[in-house]
């Protein structure tokens, strides 16, 4: 897997820099258990954006509900776990390339809004 290959997967799959906080935090401890309030407050995060964080993690494969209202990191697959290991990593080591990455996708949404009101002239 090449940087930017990892770079992608943060952009396309992990898509905040809130999710990336959120899965290095729960990566630090996988045994443990973590309710929303507690996550709030360790985050420093509302609650929108903590649920929005757990929801892309849980989609990728990354985060579980282990009871109603607690998640845990626990990947569905090796793979899952690889990726997670080496964005955190690389994100520890470089970090304004993973936050660059993904703030890239907020850049190409706004650019695809963007372009849908402009005017164009009719084909002739």
């Amino acid at each position: 897997m090449t940087e930017e290959d990892l770079l992608a997967y943060a952009r396309n799959k992990i898509g905040s820099v809130w999710a990336l906080e959120a899965l290095i935090l729960l990566h630090r401890d996988p045994g443990k258990s973590w309710g929303i309030d507690d996550l709030i407050r360790e985050l420093r995060a509302s609650e929108a954006v903590v649920a929005k964080s757990l929801i892309v993690l849980a989609t990728e494969g990354l985060v579980d509900r282990d009871q109603p209202g607690r998640y845990a990191y626990r990947p569905r697959s090796a793979e899952a776990a690889t990726m997670a290991d080496r964005l955190i990593r690389a994100y520890g080591e470089r970090p304004i390339p993973v936050i660059e990455a993904i703030f890239s996708a907020r850049d190409d949404k706004l650019q695809n809004l963007a372009d849908a009101f402009l005017f164009r002239k009719p084909p002739t």
